[in-house]
């Protein structure tokens, strides 16, 4: 006997008596990749399929792959459960493929440059995300390579193919590089960061076509800025390197590494300010606020209030300083300074602002610590006299006459360190006689001199003048 004829007769036997004896029913799946069988109780005196009639069953339906036979083998006895599907083969499901991928730090498809939603409501027209800071040799972007996927099998032992997976490369332009095994973009400067057309690049130089203002927000850039218009008040702009502005700097906030040059000139309204680790240069400075660890240098100073460890210089047609006060450690020089009005204008020379940041920071503490020390004499002087009168005090007067003693011994130790520094201080700035304040042309009464902490107020107008210090007194020399 054939192992079809086999088959047949197992399938006949199981069909025979049909309404006695144990019925099986067979389901695939629509995908080919389960199959499950379910199992009819038989009635009195009805046979149980065997093992060897649910396998022919199986056998066929054309099932080959995936079979689980030991649970087969449960399923031919008795104790099944009844008109309830069981799986009783699964094929291998595919492992599809992975595209390689790019993996950015940051998201090129992030929204800038868009208001977001203050906690009452308004809109905050200051902070718009408009640039994508990177530092140098920060990770950019990462490759993350396709991974190949593997072929299933259904139940009928037919192969189930996967797609291979797709590669993609990393692409970038100036100011980054894709490191040699190519699966890193790496920035090779501070600055920022652009996406063009999937590609990364990395400029140190920021350009704003207009003005600061709404449109742009606040903004903050790890390289130079450059703009092409205005500043427009309440508006910040902080960068590493220079700022250049091509407009006028109204009541802002400007904060550079490098120099700042506005071609237009500065409108502080008493608000707004600059600060620079170069140099600032402006056609004018009015009603603003200026630190600069190099030169200050404009046609007109007026009104404003001016610390460089430079020199400051108004130079050009004007040539004016009127108004303010000018801090400049290595001098001033100017066409003309003051007014005939005799605007308060006061200029210090040969004092840097660090130097006379401490200077004055170690005065006040002197003068603070002194007041401490009369005022804790003074708690000794009442408390001892007491104790005197009364042969002793309460407790509590005890311990503040203690803590008294004890302030007195602590100021009376820092006292004299702190008088100690303000002389190195004013020894140094004694020292400090090459530094001068000049005028091309005219010096009007009322301006107040001070050179290396030597002072003066101008009593005369002075023309073409040079004022410097020699032998602990301001001379005025004819230029």
């Amino acid at each position: 006997m054939s192992e079809i004829e086999e088959i047949d007769n197992l399938i006949n036997d199981a069909v025979a008596n049909d309404n006695a004896n144990e019925k099986a029913i067979i389901e695939v799946s629509q995908d080919k990749m389960t199959a499950t069988i379910s199992f009819s109780r038989p009635g009195d005196g009805g046979e149980y399929l065997t093992i060897e009639q649910i396998q022919a069953m199986i056998s066929a339906e054309g099932i080959v792959s995936g079979i689980d036979n030991e649970l087969l083998e449960m399923l031919a006895l008795p104790t099944k459960t009844y008109d309830f599907a069981i799986e009783f083969a699964h094929g291998k499901e595919p492992i599809e493929s992975k595209d390689a991928y790019i993996e950015y730090t940051y998201d090129p498809k992030s929204e800038v440059h868009v208001p977001q939603a203050n906690e009452d409501g308004s809109v905050d027209l200051f902070n718009l995300n408009l640039i994508q800071n990177v530092k140098k040799d920060e990770v950019l972007a990462v490759l993350h390579p396709m991974e190949e996927g593997e072929n299933g099998e259904d139940i009928f032992g037919n192969i189930v193919t996967v797609q291979p997976g797709k590669p993609t490369l990393l692409s970038c332009g100036k100011g980054a590089y894709i490191t040699e095994d190519g699966s890193q973009v790496i920035s090779e400067m501070d600055g920022q960061l652009i996406y063009d057309n999937g590609k990364i690049t990395v400029q140190n130089i920021f350009e704003v076509k207009g003005d600061v203002d709404a449109s742009t927000g606040n903004i903050t850039f790890l390289g130079s800025v450059n703009i092409q218009g205005s500043v427009k008040s309440g508006f910040k702009v902080i960068a590493d390197g220079n700022i250049e502005v091509g407009g006028v700097i109204e009541a802002a906030e400007i904060e550079a590494g490098g120099d700042v040059i506005v071609t237009g000139g500065v409108q502080g309204n008493k608000a707004g300010s600059i600060k620079a680790k170069g140099n600032v240069i402006s056609k004018f400075f009015e009603n603003s606020k200026v630190v600069a660890e190099g030169d200050v240098v404009a046609d007109a100073i007026m009104h404003s209030d001016v610390k460089c460890s430079g020199m400051v210089k108004a130079e050009g047609k004007k040539g004016l300083i009127v108004g303010g006060v000018i801090d400049a450690y290595k001098g001033i020089r100017a066409k003309t300074i003051g007014s005939h009005m005799a605007t308060a204008t006061e200029l210090n020379v040969g004092i840097s602002i660090e130097i006379g940041e401490k200077y004055k920071e170690f005065g006040e503490a002197l003068q603070n610590k002194k007041k401490d020390l009369l005022q804790a004499e003074q708690i000794i002087n009442i408390l001892a006299n007491k104790r005197r009168e009364l042969g002793g005090l309460p407790r509590d007067k005890e311990d503040m006459l203690l803590k008294a003693l004890k302030t007195r011994e602590y100021l009376l130790s820092v006292i004299p360190s702190l008088e100690s520094k303000i002389s190195e201080l004013r020894d140094l700035i004694d020292h400090i006689n090459r530094y001068s304040i000049e005028a091309t042309d005219t010096i009007f009464t009322g301006v107040k001199v001070n050179i290396a902490n030597e002072k003066k107020i101008i009593s005369e107008e002075l023309t073409h003048a040079r004022l410097t210090k020699k032998d602990g007194e301001i001379k005025v020399d004819i230029l």
